[in-house]
């Protein structure tokens, strides 16, 4: 709220008449004061400090302090705020901001937490405004809060913390086990929850683990629910598989259509953790001489896909990773010839181990285009390397080799011979260099651009006497 710093002394208008044979002012001219305010109050055990004359306006301001105690006795401390200032309120009367302070003695008790140890604040008196900051031996967790202030009221604020045994009660898991199953568990210990059948966990798995951390339990302890799915059947068609009745997670259903009718969509759904099927129930529709429907593929996608196709529309089927046609290739064309009949026919995608490539290496025994499950091969190294690993190898049914495609890697002989030739050559050419060189008083050096070049001192004489004696 907007507060004026001054009000008006005086009449507030004033009127020019006539007064005898002159003309003047019927009021005073009025002034305009600041407003002033009382002399603050006085204070118990305190004192203020402001304007020496004890006069006071709007704007003024005082600052309070508390007295010296005697010697021996408790201080005084200052509960409020330290200064006020003159103001105004509605009337336009010089008011004072605010209520004084007060100078009191303040004593809080000293405060010790079991289990637990002060990590500042570590006198043992306290006063208005003082702290302390609390921490727990191992194993024990804070239950409150780890900073406490003492009061003007005598009293610690929020209330004094507790260490309490890092511990999780019993776990409560309605449709499913809890293994191991206690009455409580230490901080640190895991438990295992596993649903009942036909229960399953929000992403759609059985079962999960957790870990009792500072008495809540890490990762939070999901629910298990039923999941179950609603019945179907497709009009003009038939279940191939999964016939029910009823369904539960990952449970699936194949359809097929009747004579003259073609399948609109996947022909496998699985009943999904929310309840539902996926893909969607598929459709089956008359057949007609000109119109195909979607092939079948699975593992593989269809370019471009599309409920239905005309006749002579071409599209490409492409197997997805580790799938591969039976010829080897990981695509085909086909094209529609009306009728739902595809020309060439489409094949299936084929899950296969990938091709062992081995660099220095080949496959000795058991090659083949494609690795199914069950296959072996020996691997072979080339005649400087060696097998590291197990040369013995299959195709699992996890579509892996185990044991892991071993290496190919340089024998031990063949790295031994490496090093001696370099260090060979190496003192060879340090021979030469010395006796080019440093044994005719020259010196080697390298320009540059990297060429060596082997520099010789050589002294020209400086008369024919000293010539003809280098002669001889």
């Amino acid at each position: 709220m907007f507060l004026f710093r001054f009000r008006l002394v005086g009449p507030n208008t004033s009127q020019c008449v006539i007064d005898g044979t002159g003309v003047t002012w019927n009021h005073e001219t009025p002034l305009c004061e600041a407003f002033p305010c009382h002399p603050p109050p006085e204070i118990d055990n305190g004192k203020y400090a402001g304007d020496p004359n004890n006069q006071y306006s709007y704007g003024s301001t005082v600052t309070y302090s508390c007295n010296a105690a005697s010697e021996g006795a408790d201080s005084f401390s200052l509960i409020g705020e330290a200064s006020i200032h003159c103001t105004s309120n509605k009337v336009q009367n010089g008011v004072w901001s605010g209520e004084p302070p007060e100078c009191k003695v303040v004593k809080c008790h000293d405060v010790e937490v079991e289990n637990g140890r002060k990590l500042s604040g570590f006198g043992t008196s306290y006063t208005y405004k003082d702290t302390i900051t609390f921490g727990c031996d191992a194993d024990y967790i804070l239950v409150g809060s780890e900073v406490i202030k003492c009061q003007a009221n005598n009293s610690w604020t929020p209330a004094v913390p507790t260490c309490e045994k890092a511990i999780c009660s019993a776990l409560v898991f309605p449709h499913g086990k809890v293994l191991p199953s206690k009455s409580k568990y230490a901080n640190g210990d895991s438990v295992t929850l596993t649903c009942d059948a036909n229960y399953f966990l929000l992403n759609g798995i059985k079962s999960m683990t957790v870990q009792c951390k500072k008495n809540t339990w890490d990762p939070p302890i999901q629910t298990c629910q039923m999941v179950k799915c609603h019945y179907v059947e497709v009009e003009n068609g038939r279940k191939l598989n999964g016939f029910g009745p009823s369904y539960t997670y990952k449970d699936a259903i194949t359809f097929g259509c009747n004579t003259d009718y073609f399948l609109v969509g996947s022909e496998v759904i699985i009943c999904q953790a929310n309840n539902s099927w996926s893909p969607a129930v598929p459709t089956c529709e008359k057949l007609t001489p000109g119109v195909c429907g979607s092939p079948p593929f699975s593992n593989g996608q269809i370019f471009p896909s599309k409920p239905q196709y005309a006749t002579r529309d071409d599209i490409t089927l492409t197997c997805e990773a580790n799938y591969v046609l039976f010829d080897g290739a990981k695509s085909m064309t086909v094209q529609c010839k009306g009728n739902n009949v595809w020309d060439p026919p489409v094949q299936t995608c084929q899950h296969v181990c990938p091709d062992p490539v081995i660099p220095h290496g080949t496959v000795k025994s058991g090659a083949k285009r494609l690795y199914v499950v069950g296959d072996h091969v020996t691997i072979e190294c080339s005649t400087f390397h060696a097998v590291h690993g197990e040369p013995n190898i299959q195709c699992t049914d996890e579509f892996q080799w185990k044991p892991a495609i071993p290496e190919c890697k340089l024998r031990v002989y063949i790295i031994i011979i490496i090093i001696i030739i370099v260090i060979v050559i190496g003192a060879i050419l340090a021979v030469w260099i010395y006796k080019k060189c440093f044994s005719q008083e020259g010196t080697y050096q390298t320009d540059e651009n990297g060429k060596e070049a082997c520099i010789l001192q050589v002294k020209v004489p400086d008369d024919e006497n000293e010539a003809s004696a280098l002669k001889n």
